[in-house]
């Protein structure tokens, strides 16, 4: 337990609510040809490029309709919306303003009520406007259970039908992610003296307060669960593992007796176990949970340590509960700890990846400092940053697009006075892999009466279904017809980027998809099926590349796959499979590479030649599947219902027929996309709007010569 978290402290500075801004308007180049190891790319020269906003972008290359027939491709534009200034000029100035949260929700407020009641719409990414809200009389209304994603706007339409001032569009944008949890915060409520709301927020909003209560949070690799301490009502900590997008506890972990606190929650590197400490009045010792079982174990010789961290799969480091001691590794199976040369008196150890190097604070008293061993320099220890007045605290790691390390830390500012904790101001401060500390707004605001008390930030990259390359985009998956596999990464400009070597050998599978993060290890995993119908996992593991398979069973021969993502809701990737009878089943998954009892979720779906998974197409927050009627040549929208079936279908164009592969990775970036390779082997990018249809002003050639490639997302 680190002793800086149990010190009052007051709220941090507030943080700026940003992103209003509509991104800027690129402008699509033709990209050079890869040369003779791969298909050429090539994208059509546009005038505006893809902007975020549908009724900005214009066509930059749209396929010939044929003379007549259902061969015409046809897409169902979403109107743009148009407001009259003259009609908006009587209640222009009304004060609309929105604030966005994690809940998800957006609450909308206006300052003056003299034209109401109130009708209150809502725009999603150039879409139709919708009523969300009627009769509205006072000055907010909070939208529920929206879908972060994308760009979405307001307005307020006056009693007598005159539309009022609009917001500006808005969307959750996070260094790894669109709309994705990147902090948690403990916090203990001096009040009740016991552990209060956690707070969940993104790198650019103020902190929210959840339903989940904690201290000294921690998240899973692929940040879909966190581990955090509890009061049990009796005065002591409990450590419990609860799910970040349900905000429901997963698992309570029993304890050696009462009077035991748990603390200090670190996670595997594969996110199937976590290691923490327990206290008693009489010492500590180190415990490790399988979190897939609930089995816990104590880890043999390890009476007097503390703050664990995993060095490996394997093995952990972790501080001496005496002031002076060392840190020291140690089996986590049990075993003899080894004492680390240079660190007396080391506290917070931290790992940071591959690295392998360890961070660790220090205090004698009177100098605080960060410290990082180095294992590639003899195990040299180098003091990163000291000072006289202000306290260093837990570290911590993450990463941004360009793969960089960011490091963050506690600084407590003792105000001169190192014994009055009633002075202490807590800042969360973030260093860049080149650059100097800045103070964050990671963990404000607090009330008066909260103390901090511990926080963790993402460690990866957002998994998507679809990024293998880890970079922040969707990618298109392209295997030749000699069995190699590789990773396009699609660019910011709607380009098809360098490609990726993912692997070579992969002509044996009949079937291979990104089915999204299936391990838990917060990167995009395949998915293989052989002639002899066996099924196998390929772990991601970034910048395009797999891990060794494992395999996941057998007698999957008849069925045809479809990567859905997360289909009903539980935070875990999921496999959906229609079998020869036209049934479709649904297969959920474990979050650590299994898959779970099918579930039946449909039926008579014979009549469809192809069946995707299209992510969050109509961004109401759910997953949904896309499918292409073979008689017919339509594209109809299965839409999910988050808790594993569908709600009515919708049709979303003619003509799909002429397209021999249709694919759609997981929204990722602005707006929901769906992949198309026709006969020629164009590779077509067809951008949705934000209301499950497609803009028209939005469809570009990604690459060519991919005629005799099989392409997945």
């Amino acid at each position: 337990m680190n002793s800086a978290f149990a010190r009052a402290s007051a709220a941090c500075a507030a943080a700026a609510i940003a992103l209003v801004a509509t991104p800027a308007v690129t402008t699509a180049r033709t990209a050079p040809s890869p040369g003779p190891s791969g298909p050429a790319r090539a994208v059509a020269e546009t005038g505006a490029g893809l902007s975020a906003s549908a009724a900005a972008r214009r066509a930059a290359e749209s396929p010939r309709p044929s003379a007549a027939g259902s061969d015409r491709l046809t897409v169902a534009p979403a109107p743009a919306a148009r407001l009259s200034a003259a009609a908006a000029a009587d209640c222009s100035a009304i004060g609309l303003t929105e604030n966005l949260s994690h809940d998800p929700q957006v609450t909308v407020s206006w300052s003056d009520t003299s034209f109401g009641p109130y009708r209150l719409d809502r725009q999603r990414d150039g879409g139709t406007w919708k009523t969300v809200a009627t009769g509205l009389t006072g000055t907010s209304f909070r939208d529920t259970g929206i879908d972060t994603h994308g760009l979405f706007g307001y307005r307020l339409v006056a009693a007598d039908g005159t539309p009022c001032e609009s917001v500006v569009p808005l969307s959750m944008s996070t260094y790894d992610g669109w709309g994705l949890v990147e902090a948690v915060t403990g916090t203990y409520d001096d009040g009740l003296q016991a552990p209060g709301a956690m707070m969940l927020q993104d790198e650019y909003a103020l902190a929210d307060d959840t339903t989940l209560q904690g201290v000294d949070p921690a998240f899973s690799p692929d940040g879909r669960l966190v581990a955090s301490s509890v009061g049990d009502g009796a005065g002591h900590l409990a450590l419990a593992v609860s799910n970040v997008t349900t905000r429901l506890r997963e698992r309570l972990v029993p304890r050696s007796s009462p009077a035991v606190d748990a603390l200090d929650a670190e996670w595997s590197p594969d996110g199937t176990r976590v290691a923490y400490t327990e206290y008693t009045a009489d010492g500590t010792s180190l415990w490790v949970l399988d979190v897939r079982t609930g089995a816990r174990t104590v880890v043999a010789g390890s009476a007097g340590l503390v703050q664990p961290d995993w060095r490996s799969a394997s093995s952990l480091v972790a501080a001496s509960a005496g002031a002076a001691g060392p840190l020291v590794t140690i089996p986590a199976a049990g075993g003899t700890p080894v004492p680390v040369a240079g660190t007396d008196g080391a506290r917070d150890p931290e790992v940071e990846g591959a690295a392998l190097r360890i961070w660790f604070t220090t205090d004698d008293g009177t100098t605080s400092a960060l410290k990082v061993l180095i294992p590639s320099a003899n195990n040299q220890v180098v003091a990163h940053h000291e000072s006289t007045s202000t306290i260093y605290g837990q570290i911590r790691f993450s990463q941004t697009a360009d793969h960089s390390t960011r490091i963050f830390w506690v600084e407590v500012d003792t105000a001169g006075t190192r014994n009055d904790p009633s002075d202490d101001t807590f800042t969360i401060v973030e260093e860049p892999a080149s650059g100097t500390p800045d103070a964050t707004p990671l963990g404000a605001p607090r009330d008066g009466n909260r103390a901090f008390w511990g926080f963790d930030v993402r460690r990866q990259l957002s998994k998507g279904t679809s990024q293998l390359a880890l970079d922040g985009n969707s990618d298109v998956l392209a295997l030749d017809s000699k069995g190699g596999l590789y990773t396009y990464p699609v660019t910011d400009t709607a380009q098809l980027g360098p490609r990726l070597l993912t692997g070579t050998g992969f002509g044996i599978y009949d079937a291979v998809l990104v089915a999204g993060d299936l391990n838990g290890d917060d990167t995009a995993d395949l998915l293989c099926r052989d002639a002899a119908g066996v099924l196998w996992l390929y772990p991601g593991r970034g910048a395009g590349k797999v891990g060794a398979r494992a395999r996941l069973g057998s007698g999957w021969g008849s069925y045809l796959l479809v990567d859905t993502g997360d289909w009903n809701g539980d935070g875990r990737a999921d496999l959906v499979a229609r079998d020869r009878a036209g049934v479709l089943w649904l297969y959920p998954g474990t979050g650590f590479g299994g898959l779970r009892a099918r579930v039946k979720i449909g039926s008579s779906w014979l009549s469809m030649d192809s069946v995707f998974g299209g992510g969050d197409f109509d961004l109401d927050g759910t997953a949904d599947i896309l499918a292409r009627e073979k008689a017919t040549g339509y594209l109809w929208l299965y839409p999910g219902n988050g808790r594993g079936g569908f709600r009515a279908r919708v049709k979303i164009g003619n003509g799909w027929g002429k397209f021999t592969q249709l694919t759609s990775p997981e929204l990722i970036g602005v707006s929901p996309v769906v992949y198309a390779k026709d006969a020629t082997g164009k590779v077509w990018m067809f951008v949705g709007t934000g209301d499950g249809r497609f803009d028209n002003g939005a469809t570009v050639v990604v690459g060519t010569g991919f005629g005799t490639y099989r392409i997945a997302s």
